[in-house]
């Protein structure tokens, strides 16, 4: 029985209990303030300390020191109801936002940046995992549209292999929740897929950091058919293994 691992970027803890989703066992897990950049969760660090356990920082990872008033001044604004994103040299306020889709698209590219992780001690295939997996790169402003198609495709395609693992990352979910646009029926979509695959094999869906109003919140999500313990990103690890047993 394979374990199939949904890795959906930006998914929140609060926001499945509000859409009525989960799984048999969901935990809401804290993310090290050595894993955030200007305060917030930061994918390409959060990603590969999941699959190791232990603290990375991506070798690519850079502050620099005029983003920190930039983002309190962003989060004293969208509180008072003005949003605005930027894009180059672009400024879109409010409802402009999903204006960017329009844009040409720009890539960011976070390569593999440890040795081993939990999940190369199986026979798995990972797929698009940032700093886990060589093959990401995030495709903006269009959300990575086609990495959520693929995520079905595989998910679907893998469910007919022996694979002790598979692990497929979707990115589409965050880029909507940045842009204010409605989530609502990627979650559902997600768990939906969930339901489809927990007939045969196990399930866990596990995220980086929740993305709420525009901003990465300080917790993620962590769901799973099997019982998990986690309640720190740090310690998924030794639930992987345990499943694995």
């Amino acid at each position: 029985m394979t374990l199939f691992i949904l890795c959906i970027d930006g998914m929140d803890y609060d926001e499945v209990l509000r859409f009525g989703l989960g799984l048999e066992y969901n935990n809401k897990l804290t993310i090290p303030e050595e894993l955030h950049r200007y305060g917030r969760p930061f994918t390409p660090n959060v990603w590969p300390s999941i699959f190791t356990g232990r603290v990375v920082i991506h070798p690519l990872y850079k502050q620099n020191q005029i983003w920190g008033p930039r983002a309190k001044v962003r989060e004293f604004l969208t509180r008072r109801g003005i949003t605005w994103r930027r894009q180059g040299f672009k400024i879109f306020r409010g409802e402009d936002r999903q204006r960017m889709d329009l844009e040409k698209a720009t890539y960011t590219h976070w390569p593999r940046c440890v040795d081993k992780t939990v999940l190369d001690g199986y026979n798995n295939f990972t797929f698009d995992i940032p700093s886990v997996s060589n093959t990401f790169a995030m495709r903006e402003p269009k959300a990575s549209t086609e990495f959520w198609v693929w995520l079905s495709i595989f998910a679907n395609y893998f469910n007919h292999f022996d694979f002790g693992i598979v692990a497929l990352y979707a990115h589409k979910l965050d880029g909507y929740a940045h842009r204010m646009m409605d989530y609502s029926k990627l979650y559902h979509e997600v768990f939906d897929l969930a339901k489809r695959l927990s007939k045969r094999h196990k399930v866990m869906i596990i995220s980086d950091h929740g993305t709420v109003d525009g901003e990465h919140t300080l917790f993620s999500y962590l769901g799973c058919t099997e019982p998990v313990h986690a309640t720190n990103v740090l310690e998924v690890k030794r639930d992987i293994e345990r499943i694995m047993e």
